[in-house]
C-alpha cells in the first residue's frame, strides 16, 4: 500500500519533477519489483520530453535503467540516443561502454547513435 500510494503522488506530480529526479526515478529497485510496466510507461513520457536536459550520467542510467527493465518505450529511447549524440564528448569512458551495453541488452538499435558511439569510444581508448 506505501509503495501504491507513492507511486500514485509520483506520478500525479511528474511534469513538476526536475530532469535530475526523473533520471532517479527510473533507478529505483522497486520499478521492477513494485511498479508495473503501465506505470513505467507513465513515467517514460516525461523523460521521453526532458532527456535532452539530463547530463550524461543521468542519460546512462536512464537508458541502464529502462533497459535492465526491459522497457522498449520507443520515443524514450530515441530521446535518449538523441542526447546522448549531442553530448557525446561529454561522456566518460565508462559512460560510453555503459550506453552501448544497455542499448545491446536490449537489442535496441539506433543508427546514428551507433554511429557516434563508435569512433568516440575507438577515440579515447587509444
Amino acid at each position: 500500500p506505501l509503495l501504491d500510494a507513492i507511486c500514485f503522488e509520483s506520478l500525479a506530480r511528474i511534469n513538476e519533477l526536475a530532469t535530475q529526479n526523473l533520471a532517479s526515478m527510473a533507478w529505483r529497485p522497486s520499478w521492477s519489483t513494485q511498479w508495473g510496466a503501465t506505470t513505467r510507461k507513465a513515467a517514460a513520457a516525461p523523460c521521453t520530453n526532458k532527456a535532452h536536459e539530463l547530463e550524461p550520467l543521468s542519460l546512462v542510467n536512464l537508458a541502464l535503467d529502462f533497459g535492465r527493465l526491459g522497457d522498449l518505450d520507443g520515443p524514450l529511447w530515441a530521446a535518449i540516443s538523441s542526447g546522448a549524440i549531442f553530448k557525446m564528448s561529454e561522456f566518460s569512458v565508462q559512460g560510453l561502454g555503459n550506453m552501448a551495453w544497455s542499448l545491446a541488452t536490449i537489442c535496441f538499435s539506433h543508427d546514428p547513435l551507433m554511429t557516434a558511439l563508435a569512433p568516440e569510444a575507438i577515440r579515447r581508448i587509444t
